[in-house]
């Protein structure tokens, strides 16, 4: 029972496809070899799956198995037989069956070998199987399926819920269009997956398949609102069997009945058929006495219509009445004002004008079709008049040319000459002509909106006559040639714009019909330096190569390592090169030391005060001047020193590697440890001589935060911390508890802080307040650092 179970499942599955996998592995046994060695790469359901093996020894016999779980396997049926060391093939055919609703699990397919005695096993190839529904869904995806379904050649069609209805004459022959994707994918191929559409017709309760596309015309015989429906269907193939419908499209034809020729009786009950060729396929029938409307006439058959059908009938079951032509007017122009009247007299006593509604019927010989009450004459359409009259028997028929037929016609309350029907006896035609005045027929010309470089036009009603009007009823007639004229808007030009080499500009408006690169012309004039290029003198933008550099020859670049020659550009900093300072004599109390070549300072005396913004007698000055003296601490500009500016990390660090290497600090190159210090900043050198000597770990993993603003007792942990990791003495601490703000110390600074109280680098704010939270500024740091370098470094190795 598991077996049958098993291989059902397989027989049923819905698709194989490509993302089936297996291992070409060997199996052996001494000198017996045995494997899988071709399989399928990708199969849909319906497909053949084929499999090849190989064994070594030629007394081998195979056998294909299914397995369905590692414990288990099925022999499949039909293929046994296979000996020797002939490539045995085994084909597996994947039908559609239940398995449409749900994908399959992986199934695997090996081969069984035995070889005197013993069985060896190939590896497997795993198949994974889809279902029915997902290979439509596939096709839908890669955008198989039909559109644009519909009749050649036909315009006119109303569409609901995407079924379009058409109105055809009965008995016209029509052909279907349409249009559908092939699949042409090479996984379509490879599993034989083929498409097809086929075009089915149902009429009078008949279905009927249409041949291929080349052989789609069809005439419908039925008549009525929605007599034939038509249907064209996305067939897919696979392996040559059908498979399943994806996709489909409708139509539905209403069919009317074409103008008749004369009218009949029925002698007797006949048939009707579809083919006066073909007898035996009957389409309907026709009771002794019934009114028949006949079309055409073919001898000793006759093509009619009744009972809302379309066919042939024999002419011996038929009683055709004679008949005259037509009244026929040719309208020269349109006629918009009332379809003309007829007063219809016959002469006699035998004959009446039938009281029946069309009695007096308009039809249009142009386009094959009955006037509707309403209907308005078009131009250069011939138009008929059926006129039926009734005998005295009661029966109907038209009115024939062996009667007097005098008729008074009117048409737009003018009289209309008719001739009289006795009078063209042998032609059998009433004939009446009639040259209408002329009426405008207008049609609409849309407004023609300007654009930058042509004049638009206002909605305006013309006539093929030549005539223009302002409006729709034709009242407001245009004589003025410049009438609407809506002039050009100009162009709306852009900013001048470069290539490189040239400027231009172009309309910014999306419409416009002009050359984008009107106004184009060379660049001129201008001047390139060694930073910018030239500017254009007429469109002001940049362009060309740049200049050279111009050297000054006076020193005007000097720093503390040597002076040079710098470019005269004012944003350029390219020089000679740094020449080494002369040094001149030592600084004294009161002069400084210069370069005898360029006048650089060297070294300021320690009571010279180069700041405007440090008074004389502050308790910060004799620091402040002192710390810039020695170049821990620098001014940020010339005569500025910003004493109350925030302490940030950054500016901290710079001082401490300053005090700690001096002029050393120039030879470090920083190694990229802190995201947030670019290798370029002028404090990054600095960062790094802390991180070698283990002054900060910085504030995260990877960040120094160099513009955190660095508190008094931040000051406190950074002067332990170096002072620990250069050797120094740091057991001194102080008692802090006479300060009312001594519980604001943060646990982690406490033991910092309490040392730096007792080194005197930290005092109070106040009497009682130590503010170990507040933010030191330079005038402090400055304060601390001298206190630090003169009076905590004689002590430090004590």
């Amino acid at each position: 029972m598991f077996k049958k179970r098993l291989f059902a499942a397989v027989l049923t599955a819905a698709m194989i496809i490509g993302a089936l996998s297996f291992t070409a592995l060997s199996g052996t046994a001494g000198d017996v070899e045995a494997r899988l060695i071709q399989a399928d790469a990708r199969i849909y359901a319906g497909g053949v799956f084929n499999m090849s093996a190989y064994c070594s020894d030629p007394d081998a016999v195979y056998k294909w198995v299914c397995w369905y779980d590692y414990d288990h396997y099925v022999e499949l049926p039909d293929n046994d037989g296979y000996h020797g060391t002939d490539t045995p093939h085994f084909s597996f055919t994947a039908t559609e069956g239940k398995a449409n609703d749900k994908d399959w699990g992986y199934l695997r397919f090996g081969c069984k070998m035995t070889v005197r005695g013993k069985t060896y096993l190939t590896d497997t190839y795993s198949m994974h199987i889809l279902s029915k529904e997902q290979l439509r869904k596939d096709l839908e995806k890669d955008g198989y399926g039909v559109s644009g379904f519909g009749l050649s050649g036909k315009k006119d069609y109303e569409e609901v819920d995407g079924v379009r209805y058409y109105t055809v004459p009965a008995d016209e022959k029509i052909s279907f269009t349409f249009s559908f994707g092939i699949p042409r994918e090479s996984y379509y191929e490879e599993s034989e997956v083929t498409v097809a559409t086929e075009v089915f017709v149902t009429e009078n309760g008949q279905t009927k398949m249409m041949g291929p596309l080349d052989n789609n015309v069809y005439t419908p015989y039925t008549i009525g609102k929605g007599a034939v429906k038509a249907r064209v269907d996305y067939v897919v193939y696979i392996n040559g069997v059908r498979f399943m419908v994806t996709d489909s499209k409708q139509l539905v034809i209403n069919t009317v009945v074409p103008r008749a020729e004369s009218e009949a009786e029925a002698k007797s009950g006949s048939s009707i058929y579809k083919d006066r060729y073909e007898q035996s396929f009957r389409i309907g029938y026709v009771e002794k006495g019934s009114r028949v409307m006949v079309l055409e006439n073919y001898g000793t058959w006759s093509k009619v219509a009744a009972g809302g059908i379309i066919g042939y009938m024999p002419n011996y079951a038929l009683n055709i009445y004679d008949t005259i032509g037509v009244v026929e007017i040719f309208a020269q122009e349109p006629c918009h004002l009332a379809p003309a009247s007829f007063d219809v007299r016959l002469g006699g006593d035998k004959y009446r004008l039938w009281d029946g509604e069309d009695a007096v019927t308009w039809y249009d010989k142009t386009t094959g079709q009955y006037l509707k009450e309403g209907d308005l004459f078009n131009k250069k359409h011939v138009y008929a008049l059926d006129i039926w009259v009734e005998a005295g028997d009661g029966k109907v028929f038209r009115a024939t040319a062996d009667y007097k037929l005098d008729v008074n016609a009117s048409l737009n309350g003018e009289a209309l000459p008719v001739n009289t029907a006795y009078e063209q006896v042998y032609n059998k035609v009433l004939s009446a002509y009639r040259q209408f005045d002329h009426i405008h027929d207008l049609k609409k010309q849309v407004q023609k909106n300007p654009t930058c470089e042509t004049e638009g036009m206002l909605t305006y009603w013309y006539c093929s006559c030549g005539a223009k009007f302002a409006d729709y009823a034709g009242t407001e007639r245009i004589t003025d040639p410049e009438w609407g004229v809506i002039p050009a808007r100009g162009h709306r030009e852009s900013e001048w714009k470069s290539d490189g080499k040239q400027h231009y500009k172009f309309c910014l408006r999306r419409d416009c019909e002009a050359d984008l690169y009107y106004l184009r012309g060379d660049h001129t004039g201008g001047q390139a330096t060694c930073r910018s290029q030239a500017v254009c003198e007429i469109c002001g933008l940049p362009y060309g190569e740049l200049g050279g550099h111009v050297y000054s020859e006076e020193w005007n670049l000097k720093t503390k390592n040597g002076h040079a020659h710098k470019c005269i550009e004012p944003s350029c900093q390219e020089n000679t090169g740094i020449y080494p300072h002369t040094p001149g004599p030592e600084a004294t109390d009161d002069q400084p030391q210069v370069c005898l070549d360029c006048g650089y300072v060297l070294a300021w005396p320690a009571s010279y005060n180069p700041f405007d913004d440090i008074p004389d007698n502050s308790w910060y000055t004799e620091a402040a001047l002192w710390c810039n003296s020695k170049g821990y601490i620098t001014g940020t500009s010339a005569n500025m020193f910003s004493p109350k500016m925030d302490l940030t990390r950054a500016m901290f660090i710079q001082i401490l590697a300053r005090v700690a290497i001096g002029k050393g600090l120039d030879d470090l190159s920083y190694h990229g440890h802190f995201k947030d210090v670019p290798a370029n900043k002028w404090y990054a050198k600095a960062v790094q001589w802390a991180i070698d000597n283990k002054v900060t770990d910085g504030t995260g993993p990877d960040t120094f935060s160099p513009d955190m603003k660095v508190t008094r007792e931040q000051l406190a942990t950074f002067f332990i911390a170096y002072s620990r990791a250069n050797g120094f003495n740091t057991e001194a601490r102080a008692d802090i508890s006479g300060y009312e703000d001594e519980s604001s110390v943060s646990r982690w600074a406490l033991d910092a802080v309490r040392w730096a109280v007792a080194e005197e680098l930290i005092s109070g704010t106040s009497k009682t307040t130590l503010s170990p939270r507040a933010t030191a500024n330079r005038a402090q740091a400055a304060v601390i650092f001298k206190k630090y370098v003169e009076v905590y470094t004689p002590k430090q190795n004590s």
